[in-house]
């Protein structure tokens, strides 16, 4: 995030996608990041794409963006549940590929630049980006399907225009040998009791 916002000629946003567990503070973390970063040029701007009905929905959400960018502000923008259903399975990563790539977003015969902005991608349906990609599957047959599938959603295209991912571990268990959960638990409780 340092090194994109003192890159003075990029304009394509700059893509991160998170996935957790629900409640293992996806948006929290990053939003914690990016505020010890640069607190008084960025602007966080939240969006659940589970709760969009229509492309005109993500349309508006660019709009509030690039309105930010005119005003010489970073917008953070969270897309919550990226992954989530949109007329088919993963039906908003194509709608998103544009504005990764090139920083343009389309309103019907007009392309908008957004302007400089930071996308993270925070999954619902996937709690690891082994797990959003299929690598999990652990049957040929299914992983085929899948793999088509992914494919056929542009899970490809979306994935070669991310700049990175992480994967955050919540405050519970993941398997039989996390014993770290506990440290993860008192930090969540911590920053919990120091912000009240």
């Amino acid at each position: 995030m340092r090194e994109y916002i003192d890159n003075k000629n990029t304009v394509r946003p700059l893509s991160i996608a998170v996935f957790g567990t629900p409640g293992s503070g996806k948006s929290y973390g990053i939003t914690e990041v990016a505020a010890s970063i640069a607190p008084d040029k960025i602007i966080k701007l939240t969006f659940n794409l589970s709760q969009f009905t229509s492309t005109d929905d993500l349309i508006r959400a660019f709009h509030r963006a690039r309105d930010y960018s005119l005003l010489g502000k970073l917008p953070l923008m969270i897309f919550d549940e990226f992954d989530s259903e949109f007329k088919g399975k993963l039906g908003w990563l194509k709608y998103l590929l544009a504005p990764m790539q090139d920083g343009l977003f389309r309103e019907g015969d007009s392309e908008h630049p957004i302007g400089k902005a930071i996308f993270v991608f925070a999954g619902g349906t996937s709690s690891t980006f082994n797990e959003f990609c299929g690598e999990t599957i652990d049957n040929p047959d299914e992983q085929v399907r899948f793999t088509k599938s992914f494919r056929n959603s542009k899970g490809l295209d979306f994935i070669s225009r991310l700049r990175g991912y992480v994967n955050i571990l919540g405050p519970n268990p993941v398997s039989e040998q996390d014993e770290l959960y506990v440290i993860r638990r008192a930090m969540v409780l911590r920053s919990l009791i120091k912000i009240k």
